[in-house]
C-alpha cells in the first residue's frame, strides 16, 4: 500500500493538491509534514528509475548523490505548478525529473548520447583512421561512404558530431531510431538549431509531446508509457507516429532536413 493511501487519500490528484498545499504553507501541521514524507517515500522509485536511465551508474557515489538530490530539488520546485489534466502524476514526474538530470549533466560537462548515435560516430571515425592509412590525403566522403555502405548524408551529418572524453553513450541499439526522426539536442557541434527543435516540440499538443519526450528521449518501452498515462499502447503509437509527422513538418518549415 503507497504511503498516500494510508494517510486516507485513495486518488492520487487529491494527494498531489495536499503536497502542494503543504509546500506552501509557512507553519506546517505533523500531517503536513507526514504527506510530504509520504510524497518523498511514493515516488522515491521513480526519481532512482530517471538516475539510472540518464546514466547514474558511470558516476561516483558523491556524484549520484548530488544528481538525486538535483532532481528532488527540481521536482519540489515544480510541483506547485502541476495540474490535473487526466494523466497519472507520474506521466509529470518523469517529464521534469527527465529535465533535471539532464540539466545536471550539462551543468557537470557529462554529454549524454543515444548509443545508437554513438556507434555510429566511432564507426565513421574507424572508417576514416583505416583510410587515412591508405593514402597521404584525407578520405573523400565518398571513399568512407563506401567503406561503411552509408549515404553521403549519413556520412556528412555523422562527421560533425564531435565526441568527447565527457561523452557517454546511453541506451541500446534495439528499437532505437532517434537519430532518424529528431536530433539529440546534447551533442556538442550539431548541424540542427537544438532552439528550433524545442520550439516545434512545444507546438505539440500534450499528449503528443509527452509521449515523444517518454518516448525517444527517456527510451521508455510504449507499453510502459500506456501505463504512466493511463491509456492503451496503440494509442501510444499513434500519438508518437504523429508527433513525428509534425515533428519533420515543423522542422523542415524552418529549413531543418529530417529524414
Amino acid at each position: 500500500m503507497l504511503e498516500q493511501q494510508k494517510l486516507g487519500f485513495d486518488k492520487e490528484e487529491e494527494f498531489i493538491y495536499a503536497v502542494q498545499k503543504a509546500m506552501q504553507v509557512q507553519n506546517r501541521s505533523q500531517l503536513d509534514d507526514d504527506i510530504l514524507e509520504a510524497f518523498c517515500k511514493d515516488y522515491e522509485k521513480y526519481i532512482k528509475n530517471v538516475a539510472r536511465k540518464r546514466g547514474q551508474d558511470h558516476l561516483s557515489q558523491d556524484m549520484q548523490k548530488d544528481l538525486n538530490q538535483h532532481i528532488w530539488a527540481h521536482v519540489l520546485k515544480k510541483i506547485c505548478k502541476w495540474k490535473y489534466k487526466g494523466f497519472k502524476f507520474t506521466t509529470w514526474l518523469h517529464s521534469v525529473s527527465y529535465n533535471a538530470a539532464t540539466d545536471w549533466w550539462r551543468e557537470h560537462g557529462l554529454i549524454r548520447i543515444p548509443h545508437s548515435i554513438y556507434s555510429k560516430v566511432k564507426a565513421y571515425k574507424k572508417a576514416l583512421e583505416d583510410l587515412s592509412m591508405q593514402s597521404i590525403n584525407r578520405p573523400m566522403d565518398e571513399e568512407i561512404a563506401a567503406k561503411l555502405g552509408w549515404s553521403l548524408e549519413d556520412v556528412r551529418k555523422t562527421s560533425i558530431i564531435n565526441l568527447t572524453s565527457t561523452n557517454i553513450a546511453i541506451g541500446n541499439d534495439k528499437d532505437n531510431d532517434i537519430q532518424d526522426i529528431i536530433p539529440d539536442p546534447n551533442i556538442p557541434e550539431s548541424p540542427y538549431d537544438n532552439d528550433i527543435l524545442q520550439e516545434c516540440i512545444s507546438q505539440l499538443n500534450d499528449n503528443e509531446r509527452n509521449a515523444i519526450v517518454l518516448f525517444f528521449k527517456e527510451g521508455c518501452p510504449q507499453a510502459e508509457i500506456a501505463s504512466m498515462m493511463g491509456v492503451s499502447r496503440s494509442t501510444i503509437s499513434t500519438w508518437v507516429s504523429r508527433a513525428k509527422k509534425d515533428l519533420k513538418k515543423c522542422l523542415k518549415d524552418k529549413g531543418i532536413f529530417v529524414r
